[in-house]
């Protein structure tokens, strides 16, 4: 096992080296998680304001507060503060709901993947019921209904992800359990239970960090869509979603509010992707060639 982990690290770190744009996401995401981690130690309260230090523009511009790294907001709040504390909290929503949505779908992809039967039909058909309707929308109608706040964005965004997990490890687990160790085992007199958990799931999790990566980026972004419409983070919490919003009226005259968590956002989210690309080029046996 020592021997498989190995030679598994040294096929990573190569298609690492061999690949530019895996660099670049890791890169993007180490940069993001370090701000989110370490920033705080060094920016003031995201929620401070001062009316006469508002639209300060950033350093590099003429008229540059060193006060405000990147400027100041129409409130006179500072915009690095509230980047850095928007990362943190878009960082937490999305580690939450993809750990709540990988939970509730691994568990529901082993069990109907493994027992099949009138469970399997269940969980399949309640799955394609919700896939009728567009993500986004749902999302929307259900915060719009319980109110919006951080837990009930988490509980949301995670019980809305369950279904490509489930699907995903489904899938590998028609195929795993029909193999000569599942079978093996079960002749030997090993419960269901223990064969799904020690030898099937251990078999069927690669692909769910490659699902779990693409499904954070996607929570990041919905998170800030929602945050936008005034459905996600609320005032006077920093969220990247509420900085867009909140720099609408000032697009024209000053558009690093607007720029500047955009660029955030952009830069999280494309990491997070390139990221995956990679970790699917590295998990899946048929792209090792």
């Amino acid at each position: 096992m020592t021997a498989l982990r190995s030679i598994a690290s040294s096929h990573a770190a190569r298609r690492l080296r061999r690949s530019r744009s895996a660099q670049l996401g890791l890169v993007c995401v180490a940069a993001v998680v370090t701000l989110a981690l370490v920033g705080p130690l060094f920016v003031g309260d995201p929620t401070q304001q001062d009316l006469l230090l508002r639209l300060k523009p950033p350093v590099w511009v003429a008229g540059g507060d060193p006060q405000f790294v990147l400027g100041s907001d129409q409130l006179g709040r500072d915009v690095l503060a509230r980047v850095v504390y928007g990362a943190r909290i878009s960082l937490l929503i999305a580690l939450l709901a993809v750990v709540l949505a990988g939970v509730l779908g691994v568990t529901l992809g082993l069990y109907t993947g493994y027992y099949g039967g009138a469970l399997d039909g269940i969980v399949m058909r309640l799955a394609e019921v919700q896939l009728a309707f567009p993500f986004i929308l749902l999302v929307i109608l259900i915060v719009g209904a319980i109110g919006p706040s951080v837990t009930n964005l988490v509980l949301v965004l995670g019980i809305s992800g369950w279904i490509l997990y489930a699907r995903v490890v489904r899938g590998q687990v028609l195929a795993i359990r029909a193999m000569d160790f599942v079978l093996a085992a079960r002749c030997v007199g090993i419960a269901d239970n223990a064969i799904v958990l020690r030898h099937v799931l251990p078999n069927a999790f690669s692909p769910v960090i490659v699902v779990a990566t693409f499904a954070a980026a996607q929570v990041i972004v919905t998170e800030a869509a929602l945050s936008f419409l005034g459905l996600g983070v609320q005032p006077p919490d920093a969220s990247w979603g509420r900085m867009l919003s909140d720099s609408r009226d000032h697009l024209t005259t000053n558009a690093w509010l607007a720029t500047i968590p955009g660029v955030a956002i952009m830069l999280t989210v494309v990491g997070l992707n390139l990221l995956g690309d990679w970790l699917r080029d590295v998990l899946d046996p048929r792209l090792k060639v």
